[in-house]
């Protein structure tokens, strides 16, 4: 009976985070549909326990979930008094595709990730399939944020690429907050 009425519970609560997180427009790049109770995020399983490793997987967690405060955050929560554009590049609104992907002023910390992340995945995916993931900034932040949503990729390879685009995000973020300082 207490293993019946456990998964009910776990029914439950995993139906309101898959419908909840559908609503989220923060949440569309996790990938919730694949989530299983009781298992641990390839965020997290991939990172590590040594307290350098949880720095880098609470500010990736955080990148994933929409709660790391960019400039664009700012400027809505401040109702526009604050402006949204980024205060590095000073070019286009600061949100997560601009900070992990577009921001000219970072990079210099962006290419030797993206750089890993393609020779990689090149051993992995055929020439269109590289083609689409590279070419795509859609595509490509869904790599860096999870990877998961990718199902051609092997929970091995998930890991790999977690560890690759987690130290992507600590590094911008350390790069920004140095500079913003």
């Amino acid at each position: 009976m207490e293993k019946l009425v456990s998964k009910v519970v776990n029914f439950f609560w995993l139906d309101k985070l898959k419908t909840d997180a559908k609503e989220k427009s923060t949440l569309k790049l996790l990938n919730i549909e694949d989530t299983i109770i009781g298992k641990t995020h390839n965020i997290w399983f991939s990172g590590g326990a040594e307290p350098f490793a949880v720095k880098r997987c609470n500010i990736k967690s955080k990148l994933a979930c929409g709660t790391y405060t960019l400039q664009q955050d700012r400027a809505k929560f401040s109702r526009q008094s604050v402006s949204p554009i980024c205060q590095l590049c000073k070019h286009e609104p600061e949100d997560r595709e601009h900070f992990i992907i577009k921001c000219k002023v970072l990079e210099e910390v962006r290419s030797p990730f993206i750089d890993k992340l393609r020779c990689y995945i090149k051993d992995i995916a055929s020439g269109i399939l590289f083609d689409e993931l590279f070419q795509s900034n859609n595509n490509l932040l869904q790599l860096i944020i999870d990877c998961s949503k990718f199902h051609f990729l092997t929970n091995q390879q998930h890991v790999h690429i977690e560890k690759i685009s987690a130290g992507l995000c600590f590094s911008l973020h350390q790069k920004r907050s140095s500079m913003l300082e």
